[in-house]
């Protein structure tokens, strides 16, 4: 989400990396959609029908690589951003064998 004050544009990426801008958007309900405990809920009951939008197409790299092996290349190829990564790791259950 990225908001632009002067103009009153909003700026979104959904999950399944299209990006919308939404025109005359008040910076009040641009900060409540960033501090919302759910951004999508707030974004259907106060955005999507309220704003005037339109799609922005983003151009495809060169050359993205297919299945970068490096995290650092993977942060740079087009579509969602990994905002934080974790590793899961299972509890022992005690016996050793």
């Amino acid at each position: 989400m990225g908001y632009d004050r002067k103009q009153k544009l909003l700026e979104i990426e959904f999950q399944n990396g299209a990006v919308y801008q939404y025109e005359q958007v008040p910076p009040r309900v641009a900060r409540s959609l960033a501090e919302s405990p759910s951004a999508g809920r707030f974004f259907h009951q106060n955005i999507r029908k309220g704003y005037e939008c339109s799609r922005v197409d983003l151009e495809k790299p060169a050359e993205a690589p297919e299945s970068p092996q490096d995290p650092q290349e993977a942060s740079e190829t087009p579509g969602p951003r990994v905002i934080r990564q974790t590793s899961i790791v299972k509890a022992s259950s005690g016996s050793a064998e």
